[in-house]
């Protein structure tokens, strides 16, 4: 099952390595979560946030020297897709990342993903797009 603390970024690792992730089927899963209660609800500290079923706002590439481009990861902001919606940040397979109920939230955690993956021995930045001058990366 998905493990929705707020700082563990286990699905998103698991990706990046290619990892095959399958999910249980959803007839089973109300008894899973009930089985795994006592050792997730402590770390449920955030609402399960689903994608965002809009346009991009802004999208940025990242690739690692050396590697192939099928190695590349994608992150895109995606705006609210109804009323009391946050904006989104969701990876390639639409798994949130992170949430924000303003631009200027949401402008934070996009500089803040953006920082822990470029760097000094990190990936570089191939391209990007926004529609928002709060979500242009330096």
């Amino acid at each position: 099952m998905a493990d929705k603390h707020e700082s563990a970024y286990g699905h998103s690792a698991l990706v990046e390595a290619r990892i095959e992730i399958g999910f249980f089927p959803n007839d089973l899963m109300p008894e899973l979560l009930e089985l795994n209660q006592e050792w997730s609800a402590p770390l449920r500290t955030t609402p399960i946030i689903p994608s965002n079923n809009t346009s991009p706002a802004a999208y940025v590439i990242y690739y690692k020297p050396g590697t192939s481009m099928e190695d590349n990861i994608s992150f895109f902001v995606r705006p609210p897709d109804g009323p009391n919606r946050p904006y989104t940040i969701e990876d390639a397979a639409r798994n949130v990342l992170a949430s924000g109920k303003t631009v200027e939230d949401i402008s934070v955690e996009w500089k803040t993903l953006d920082a822990r993956k470029v760097g000094p021995g990190g990936y570089k930045r191939q391209n990007g797009f926004s529609s928002h001058n709060l979500l242009c990366l330096p």
